[in-house]
């Protein structure tokens, strides 16, 4: 390989750590019977369809690059990870949920109002876990979308105390944990005259737990998002190196 190639080559690679840093999303997902609810969207299954008693899950997922740190009402220092939505950015809020055996899935781009909290009591702190999730916002299908779960644990300090505001874990809420006020709530509705609501009324689906939920999972993931402009020059670039260097392997004509 020439030199030439060979700083070709590493201009690609340093072009490639010089992105931006990975993006991350916190996804929590809760699980349990629903207390009381309708759907008249028929969102899960017939219109006007009454929901206490079912089954149900939820998955609130929120793309923590639009987050700014909020002081924390809990008021402990070093045991709080809260962030609420910076009204300047845009901020991805999206989720499903499922009832019985119907679903709904949603997105909102930009969401008017996010939430994350995750507070790590450590074995010191007379106060149980408590993580939380919430974002409200209008979905690409025109629906007005609210969703939230919270999750207070009866153990006190099962999480390692975490600072500044990074959630970067991977946390599951087992029933046995006693799972003391959790709940979760969801929320879609359509205004007359928008999308198939041809009446002159507001349609409402929406649900709330029971008192505790079954189960709870916080996860963190994250995943390289270039800029579409880095993005296709690092493919053009690697795309030119990989020619150059299978024109150099190429035998000379006989």
């Amino acid at each position: 390989m020439s030199i030439r190639i060979k700083l070709f080559a590493a201009t690609i690679a340093l072009a490639a750590a010089s992105l931006p840093a990975q993006a991350g999303t916190v996804s929590f997902s809760t699980s349990g019977t629903i207390a009381s609810g309708i759907d008249e969207l028929g969102l899960f299954g017939a219109s006007g369809a009454q929901l206490a008693g079912e089954a149900f899950s939820l998955t609130i997922s929120i793309d923590t690059e639009g987050l700014v740190p909020n002081p924390s009402t809990w008021d402990w220092v070093g045991s709080i990870n809260e962030a609420i939505q910076d009204p300047a950015r845009p901020t991805l809020v999206t989720g499903s949920v499922r009832v019985g055996e119907g679903s709904y899935a949603w997105t909102v781009d930009d969401a008017l109002l996010a939430r994350l909290t995750l507070a790590a009591a450590g074995p010191s702190y007379p106060r149980p876990d408590i993580a939380s999730a919430n974002g409200y916002g209008i979905a690409a299908d025109g629906l007005r979308v609210s969703a939230t779960s919270e999750v207070h644990t009866s153990v006190k300090g099962n999480l390692g105390v975490v600072h500044d505001t990074r959630f970067e874990q991977e946390r599951s809420f087992p029933t046995d944990q006693n799972l003391v006020m959790s709940s979760s709530l969801f929320h879609a509705s359509l205004a007359p005259g928008e999308g198939a609501n041809t009446g002159t009324g507001v349609l409402i689906t929406s649900f709330t737990s029971g008192g505790t939920l079954d189960a709870a999972t916080w996860r963190h993931t994250v995943s390289p998002v270039p800029e579409p402009g880095q993005s296709g020059m690092l493919l053009a670039g690697a795309g030119l190196l990989g020619w150059r260097l299978r024109r150099r392997a190429a035998p000379a004509p006989g």
